[in-house]
């Protein structure tokens, strides 16, 4: 048996010869994507959709409306504002699709001013608008101004007084009060001088950092880890010494002082009673004089003030002139 162009001829007996045609065999999937290859794909595809997944929840913008004060799910203006920026530079997203988050975000009066741009405008035309209306009107000059004269506030922790010092200085750098080279310079800067907690100052060496400062997130990272370490410190010892501080038991002690009709049974008692019965005598007593004493020059003022008769007048005018006659 011979084999011609992958043709075999099979002999049949007295039919001859028999030409069969074999037909190349499939190949297999495993040939063509062999396991390694299968899997580093699977990998690629769930990893973009992971990735795709995260930006598309990363894109979420909270709820901003301008009315102040603001309610507690909303944001400020310059904290929504920072946060469409980062929407600006997602490449993956396209302009309708950044439009349309933009407009969910916005509440009643904010959405009213743009009401009459189409989805079709560009993010700069609603922030231009916005701007106008709920942006500060302050050149960076003032803001930076007011940056160098705010300081921590009572209760207030260092590193949430830090965050308040960057969202000042970002809105600065908005309006061209400070360069973005100078950030992190004019943040350590303003953080030593105006945190009261020295102590904490001089544990993290901040004033040896001003020339060489840290970035914001390195600063806050620190500030943080050594806020956490006081308020464990501090919980051990007051659980420590909870524990360990002896209880103090207080006892009461009176002293009794016998009088001599005590030291005597014979004698008896005063009888409080009979004194008490006494007092009221007494104090009607005097309530009766004192009212008799009143009637009395009662009566003396009227005697006083009463008018004399007409007839007693007239006679003692007639004595008094029969008086003088004589």
């Amino acid at each position: 048996m011979k084999m011609w162009n992958r043709t075999h001829l099979i002999p049949q007996g007295n039919m001859g010869l028999k030409m069969l045609h074999r037909t190349q065999p499939a190949l297999k999937l495993s040939d063509v994507n062999p396991p390694d290859i299968q899997k580093v794909i699977v990998e690629h595809i769930v990893r973009n959709e992971d990735s795709a997944l995260q930006v598309h929840t990363s894109l979420r913008l909270r709820p901003f409306s301008g009315h102040f004060p603001k309610s507690n799910n909303e944001v400020d203006y310059e904290t929504w504002r920072s946060n469409v920026e980062l929407l600006l530079k997602d490449t993956t997203q396209s302009d309708l699709y950044k439009s349309r988050k933009l407009l969910e975000s916005l509440l009643s009066p904010a959405i009213d001013i743009v009401k009459h741009l189409t989805p079709e405008s560009p993010l700069n035309a609603y922030l231009e608008i916005l701007d106008s209306a709920f942006s500060t009107v302050e050149d960076g000059d003032d803001l930076f101004a007011k940056y160098l004269n705010t300081m921590q506030d009572n209760g207030e922790k260092p590193s949430a007084y830090l965050q308040r010092l960057q969202v000042m200085l970002n809105t600065t750098l908005r309006r061209g009060g400070v360069t973005a080279s100078d950030l992190d310079r004019h943040l350590l800067r303003q953080f030593v001088r105006g945190c009261w907690d020295n102590i904490l100052i001089a544990e993290l060496q901040l004033e040896q950092k001003k020339q060489n400062p840290p970035t914001f997130a390195e600063l806050l990272l620190s500030l943080r880890i050594a806020e956490d370490k006081r308020t464990s410190k501090a919980s051990r010892m007051k659980h420590h010494l909870n524990i360990s501080k002896p209880r103090v038991s207080s006892y009461y002690q009176s002293t009794y002082v016998q009088s001599e009709e005590d030291c005597n049974p014979s004698q008896p008692a005063l009888d409080h009673r009979s004194e008490i019965q006494n007092l009221k005598k007494q104090i009607a007593d005097l309530q009766s004089q004192l009212t008799r004493i009143t009637q009395k020059d009662s009566r003396k003022v009227q005697s006083a003030a009463r008018p004399v008769a007409p007839k007693q007048l007239s006679l003692q005018h007639l004595k008094g002139c029969t008086t003088a006659e004589m």
